[in-house]
């Protein structure tokens, strides 16, 4: 039982190595930025729909001069990365017919990858006229300030939750066999122990009994089981209801 049990836990622990997140080899980290555009009839719009720490290679864009821009602002107000992008578009062109134009998109999500700053506090985009559609606080750990239309919090532990989730849950099934054989296990010597016990003091009653037959007194008796290391109570119970 303890070889199989010694089995189980290597296998549960060479599982819990394998989920472990792996380190990113030759990347770095960056912000995965999803955003949603809207363009309406008198005024565009952006707005954030999900944003993560994750590594890869920020994606190197190069927007046209007209183009919105993404500023990725220092706790003391530098620029640490300013990057023009473009709208992406939807082709509506088909083949062999002319007079035809590439339309955008009115209402579409697209992701973009910028660097990662240890100390950014603030992502901002702007349109094509210098005016903030979007500022994004960015703060490290699991809190968020509200700005403009939107906010953001970032966990940068690197933690892969969902990898851990593999490994917690093996140890805790592991965890509650090894209990339950542990409780089983002493359930079952608190059993053999009053077995013998019970074994034993019918054996000792016996002995009173013959011993009283055969002319012996009760003190002598006693006597005789405490030189033989008889408790008081295992004596006294094993008189019990001999007259």
């Amino acid at each position: 039982m303890k070889n199989k049990m010694v089995f189980f836990i290597i296998l549960i622990l060479n599982i819990a190595i394998l989920a472990l997140p792996l380190p990113a080899q030759g990347n770095d980290k960056v912000y995965s930025i999803t955003l949603n555009y809207k363009k309406q009839l008198f005024a565009e719009a952006i707005t954030l729909m999900d944003m993560r720490l994750t590594t890869g290679t920020p994606f190197n864009y190069s927007g046209a001069a007209d183009s919105p821009r993404l500023d990725m602002i220092s706790i003391d107000g530098q620029v640490l990365s300013s990057i023009k992008f473009n709208i992406p578009t939807l082709s509506n062109l088909f083949p062999g017919v002319s007079n035809q134009q590439e339309q955008a998109n009115e209402d579409l999500n697209f992701t973009l990858y910028v660097p990662y700053f240890d100390n950014v506090k603030m992502i901002s985009i702007y349109d094509k006229n210098n005016i903030q559609m979007l500022g994004i606080p960015v703060i490290s750990g699991f809190q968020a300030q509200p700005d403009f239309q939107a906010s953001i919090y970032i966990d940068e532990t690197g933690i892969n939750y969902s990898a851990w989730l593999f490994v917690i849950l093996p140890v805790l099934l592991v965890l509650g066999f090894l209990a339950y054989v542990e409780i089983k296990r002493k359930k079952e010597h608190i059993e053999l122990m009053q077995k013998i016990r019970q074994q034993n003091m019918l054996e000792l009653r016996n002995y009173v009994i013959i011993n009283l037959r055969r002319g012996f007194g009760k003190e002598q008796i006693r006597q005789a089981l405490l030189q033989n290391k008889y408790t008081q109570q295992e004596i006294e119970e094993a008189f019990k209801g001999i007259k």
